[in-house]
């Protein structure tokens, strides 16, 4: 009977030895996870930051490499994404691609930064958004 008690206390122990090391592992890898994440999201910069730096540094190569990530991540708008649009959206696109022509700017009446403002750019950056105001059509004006 003696011996049945010092087994069971001795597998009591051994369990809460198993136990104990099973949640140290647990904490020490929750905390490099923690960790590990932590000093990633505490590193990363906004795209304007990176910008910032690249120039900085006058980097022509890292500026490239910037502005064809940025193309990839934020591609213009598709013909499938302009037909889903609603029609006062899709008419605002349109307006936009009749008139913005930065490589021709005789088609708006000129610049005022001369016709080749843009001539040796290898990049133009536009906004990747639109406002857009919807007003009331007075019909004695409309006819």
């Amino acid at each position: 009977m003696n011996t049945f008690i010092n087994d069971t206390i001795r597998v009591l122990l051994l369990k809460e030895f198993m136990n104990a090391i099973w949640i140290n592992f647990l904490m020490r890898t929750t905390f490099i996870v923690l960790f590990l994440l932590f000093a990633v999201v505490s590193h990363a910069q906004t795209s304007g930051e990176l910008l910032e730096r690249i120039y900085k540094a006058k980097s022509k190569s890292k500026l490239s490499i910037f502005f064809n990530q940025w193309n990839k991540e934020m591609p213009p708008v598709s013909d499938i994404e302009l037909s889903q649009l609603d029609d006062i959206k899709r008419a605002a696109y349109k307006v936009f691609i009749a008139f913005y022509k930065p490589l021709d700017p005789d088609c708006i009446g000129g610049s005022e930064y001369g016709k080749d403002f843009y001539k040796n750019a290898d990049y133009l950056v536009v906004q990747n958004y639109l406002n857009i105001y919807r007003g009331k059509v007075n019909p004695k004006v409309a006819t």
